[in-house]
């Protein structure tokens, strides 16, 4: 089945879990009643009221109510619970007005008809339901915008079992006679935004079922609609573009070190602000269904220092002095003829920080964000980290209204397994304690195929609907519904996830495998062979297996996509955060086994129409061109020089080599130690090599390390070319010590120049002529920092020759 054809399998929830009794034959199908190990996890609590029978025999026993004069959301609510009954029981539940009732008859009603009576609700709010039994009758009654539906599928999944995991098939039971014990109940949800920001939460209807409010999500407003922004997230350029103001008008925009700069806006200047205002004003006119509009920075730091920002934002101790001041006076200006339109703002990288004492008013909402925490340490909980623990903590002392934008995927490697459900389901419950109203939960939102995101989607929509339900159990509550037959392996497999953070957070840090950063490579320690891989595997082949109808199978294979990914990164290769191609081709290689398991990695994604394996413009053609000359090329074409094994090293405890220029050219190392191997701290490594001069008309001389323990910084001719570090690779410091890396010693780098490691570096630059010199001598020195005992070059370094503007297989 394609990915976009919706098609209907009528299923079976597991019956004795639910809270539904009487005769209730099952179809002859696979459904998750069969697999006696589900569980409702989001069966009600509170005592049941007196069964009631909804059909029999496949007739329908109950009418479906709406007031005389309904809303929409009535309409639409009264429309759903019809279907799905119809389509549960085989019945016909009609749909009239209030008007058209019958006396006695037996009804279920929506929304605020009279028969409600005189009966006190509590506050709903406008998502909130209440589910209400009385005389044998039902009624579905919620607040001002999706209430009513809310109500409708609260039942349906809560009370009856009723799923809707993907946006593909729904998973519902199926019985001819349907009696049920409702747990009369209501709810308020605590969050205005819920946002489980991946591509399988976008698709309207699954977020209508599923209850989200992602403001992304186009569900109409007769539905009820979602929290709307007119513009949403990082908006300085749109405002003020510079393409039409800067040249004129450079005081508009940022002055960072003396010079004007576009990065961001100068918040100061009251002519940005005007501009900004009719701006504003203009697009909220084109959208008036919208309650919020972002004001915010631009993806970058870059704060104007100019004397009229530095004067606010220096006593404040952050540049969000600025930013909510200018904030503040947009939300003012509009609030006459917007009165129900919120200025939303970013508080990311550099004003993550709240003030001192500038507050935000009644009329803006501070979206926090997590990237000073989550972008280094998206495997502890925002508590663990002091930058943003303390950020977190200050907008909530100052009263801030905040929502919360959270990093949840690795951003580099879409289909990487990530071992964070304990981590996001925590933080959930963390950033409520602080005051978030709204939280957004960002992970492979361009494309499907992202890792587990079918299950993230619902677990976290479920957990951000009721933040008190537990994440493990939503989870067994997915695998042992969705996967059906297959679920028994898929449990374990996801246990062993499970397992991999309970393991590693029990760790003291040096020994954590998951001290990392949030763009981590596919080959990182704790996927391994030994940590993860072999048994992953060989619980997916099992799942492969006990799948029997195409449904299951194709889901099986869905969440087999990122256990290849690992496998096919780990032993053909992968694209690196700077945009180079790392490759793990060994020379004895089985090529025909592993080209098999590419077909099938490209295989599944294109059914399931996978477009990115990372953020950015769509990629995936190219990764899988990519992986294929690397499984074709020959290593013959390649010219090879071995360096030295043993250099001449010399400690350096108190850490002068730099200062006193021990990787120039021109530095005596005479009397240095030959050998390859260091004690902890830093220790300095140098040799000296000639480069034939035949190499000179090829296109690129790599120089590949086949691992330095642990960090690295490679000068080449005097020259600072390379860094191989844990800022530099998002890895852990134990991966760092058996880690290959090479670069391209011409400078003729293939790597996206914006995002080379030494950028910044001081002395570093690209080089005009290449670093290396043909045929005479050059000096490489290797500036090698080890923390966790022992350490050195740890592997042969190899001189290598070739056109190819990346390296399709390892040298050594």
């Amino acid at each position: 089945m394609e990915p976009g054809q919706k098609m209907m399998r009528l299923t079976c929830a597991m019956l004795v879990t639910l809270a539904i009794i009487g005769n209730c034959p099952a179809q002859p199908s696979r459904t998750p009643s069969q697999n006696p190990e589900w569980r409702n996890a989001l069966k009600p609590r509170g005592r049941k009221a007196e069964p009631i029978t909804l059909a029999t025999n496949g007739k329908s026993r109950y009418v479906i109510v709406t007031p005389d004069n309904p809303t929409s959301q009535d309409i639409k609510a009264a429309s759903e619970l019809s279907h799905w009954l119809g389509k549960i029981t085989s019945a016909n539940f009609q749909i009239i007005r209030e008007s058209e009732l019958a006396p006695g008859s037996r009804f279920i009603s929506i929304g605020s008809t009279q028969l409600l009576g005189n009966r006190q609700l509590p506050d709903l709010g406008d998502e909130g339901y209440a589910i209400i039994q009385e005389s044998g009758n039902l009624f579905f009654v919620g607040g001002r915008r999706r209430g009513p539906i809310n109500a409708v599928y609260a039942f349906l999944e809560e009370d009856l079992g009723c799923r809707w995991y993907d946006r593909y098939e729904p998973d519902i039971l199926h019985v001819r006679d349907l009696t049920v014990a409702i747990v009369p109940r209501s709810y308020k949800p605590v969050l205005h935004i819920r946002d489980p920001f991946y591509w399988d939460a976008f698709d309207p209807d699954w977020a209508l079922r599923n209850r989200t409010n992602a403001p992304l999500v186009k569900i109409p407003e007769e539905w009820g609609g979602v929290t709307d922004y007119a513009w949403f997230g990082h908006s300085f350029d749109w405002l003020v573009p510079p393409e039409k103001y800067f040249s004129e008008h450079p005081e508009y925009f940022s002055l960072v070190n003396g010079k004007r700069t576009a990065s961001q806006l100068c918040l100061t200047n009251p002519d940005v602000l005007n501009i900004a205002i009719d701006k504003v004003k203009a697009l909220l006119r084109e959208h008036p269904n919208c309650e919020l509009i972002s004001v915010s920075q631009n993806d970058c730091a870059g704060y104007c220092e100019c004397a009229n920002c530095k004067k606010i934002d220096d006593p404040e101790g952050t540049p969000a002095a600025t930013l909510i001041m200018f904030c503040n006076k947009i939300a003012d200006a509009i609030k006459d003829e917007f009165p129900n339109v919120k200025v939303s703002t970013l508080a990311y990288m550099g004003t993550v920080k709240p003030p001192k004492t500038i507050r935000p008013n009644e009329r803006v909402v501070v979206q926090l964000c997590t990237d000073r925490h989550a972008w280094k340490r998206p495997f502890l909980t925002v508590l663990e980290t002091e930058q943003f623990s303390s950020a977190l903590k200050g907008w909530h002392a100052i009263g801030a209204n905040t929502t919360i934008w959270h990093y949840t995927v690795n951003f580099h490697h879409y289909p990487v397994p990530m071992p964070n459900w304990q981590v996001v389901d925590r933080d959930i419950e963390i950033l409520i304690r602080y005051g978030a109203k709204g939280i957004m939960l960002q992970g492979a939102y361009q494309s499907p195929g992202g890792e587990s995101a079918v299950m993230r989607s619902w677990v976290w929509a479920k957990k951000l609907w009721d933040p008190s339900l537990k994440t493990i159990d939503l989870m067994r509550d997915f695998v042992f519904g969705y996967f059906r037959e297959a679920a028994k392996p898929m449990w374990k497999y996801y246990q062993m996830i499970w397992d991999i953070w309970e393991r590693n957070h029990k760790r003291p840090t040096d020994q954590n495998q998951l001290i990392c950063g949030i763009r981590y490579y596919p080959d990182i320690v704790f996927l391994q062979k030994q940590n993860y891989l072999d048994e992953a595997l060989r619980l997916m082949d099992e799942a492969r297996r006990l799948a029997k109808d195409p449904i299951t199978i194709r889901r099986v294979e869905l969440a087999r996509l990122p256990i290849l990914y690992a496998q096919i990164s780990q032993e053909i290769g992968f694209v690196d955060y700077y945009g180079a191609f790392q490759p793990r081709l060994r020379a004895d290689a089985d090529r025909k086994r592993l080209a098999t398991l590419l077909d099938d990695f490209e295989r599944i994604a294109k059914i399931e129409n996978v477009t990115h394996i990372r953020e950015g413009a769509a990629d995936f053609p190219k990764r899988i061109a990519e992986l294929r000359h690397a499984l074709t090329f020959s290593p013959d074409t390649l010219q090879i020089i071995k360096l030295e094994d043993a250099w001449r090293a010399k400690s350096d405890p108190t850490d002068v080599g730099t200062s006193q220029q021990w990787y120039a050219s021109s530095f005596d190392d005479s009397t240095w130690t030959r050998t390859s191997k260091s004690g902890k701290g830093v220790t300095w490594f140098r040799q000296r090599f000639v480069v034939p001069e035949e190499w000179r008309s090829r296109k690129h001389v790599y120089i590949w390390f086949s691992g330095v323990s642990e960090e690295a910084i490679v000068y080449l001719n005097g020259k600072p070319v390379w860094e191989q570090s844990v800022r530099t690779t998002a890895m852990p410091r134990m991966d760092l010590r058996s880690r290959p890396f090479y670069f391209d010693a011409t400078g003729r780098t293939t790597y996206e120049r914006n995002r080379h490691p030494l950028l910044g570096f001081p002395g570093f630059e690209f080089p005009k002529e290449p670093w290396i010199q043909y045929d005479t001598e050059n000096t490489i020195a290797v500036r090698v920092n080890t923390s966790l005992g022992s350490g050195g070059i740890s592997g042969p370094v190899y001189l290598v020759a070739t056109d190819e503007d990346w390296l399709p297989v390892r040298p050594d």
